[in-house]
């Protein structure tokens, strides 16, 4: 996704032997985003790989509680998405977590 009016900019990846997906979202403003969306490709849970905003990272401590579970509508030209809290000045990391139910959104 590109949210120009944000200044946030996402991207995924995905390996291309195993399918394993990873998504990458920076949020260049220093306003926190509580419930900011974004359109990922699989349903399911997301781990959070690593949260700038750490406090080991002398960040300010948003974060996702380690984890997020899509929501069943599409986003960002996506057919799911995931709700997080991205924080201001700083980058979130998540990986799908294949084989994971999907019961409810943790953001």
């Amino acid at each position: 996704c590109d949210d120009d009016d944000e200044s946030i900019i996402s991207w995924e990846r995905i390996d291309q032997e195993s399918g394993e997906m990873s998504v990458a979202i920076f949020n260049y403003t220093p306003v926190a985003r509580k419930n900011y969306r974004v359109g990922v490709k699989k349903s399911g849970c997301w781990h959070e790989l690593l949260p700038s905003d750490a406090p080991d990272y002398g960040g300010s401590g948003v974060g996702n509680l380690g984890g997020v579970r899509t929501a069943d509508f599409g986003w960002h030209w996506r057919p799911y998405c995931i709700t997080i809290a991205l924080p201001p000045l700083a980058a979130v990391f998540f990986k799908h977590q294949t084989g994971v139910e999907n019961t409810t959104n943790t953001a």
